[in-house]
């Protein structure tokens, strides 16, 4: 990180204004030559990623565009790496629960209908 890119990384954009504000400021330093697309071997998540290269300090940042409930982020790759398998061990936590929870309710059901 440095002066021509960003001091800050945004794990989520709490409302889409904050996204707008976020945009206005990325399309600056872009129109300016300080951050370019950055292509990579690694193939995107999804349509709605970015990554972008800063030519001072060569930090390449991930852009997660927020789309309805998903609030996106912006985020240094190395840290976006981190945030993407914590959000998917969060999501196994979750299937999870949601397994444990079908199993007792079957079990329940069909222990109440053969009393």
């Amino acid at each position: 990180m440095c002066s021509s890119c960003f001091d800050i990384e945004y794990e989520k954009f709490i409302a889409y204004k904050d996204f707008d504000v976020f945009e206005i400021e990325l399309n600056k330093r872009i129109e300016s030559g300080d951050l370019i697309l950055h292509k990579s071997d690694i193939e995107n998540d999804g349509p709605f990623e970015c990554l972008y290269r800063c030519i001072t300090c060569n930090t390449v940042w991930r852009l997660s565009i927020p789309e309805n409930a998903w609030r996106g982020y912006f985020l240094s790759e190395k840290n976006a790496v981190h945030f993407k398998k914590a959000l998917k061990k969060e999501e196994k936590k979750g299937s999870v629960g949601c397994i444990i929870f079908l199993l007792i309710l079957v079990f329940g059901i069909m222990y109440s209908i053969m009393r």
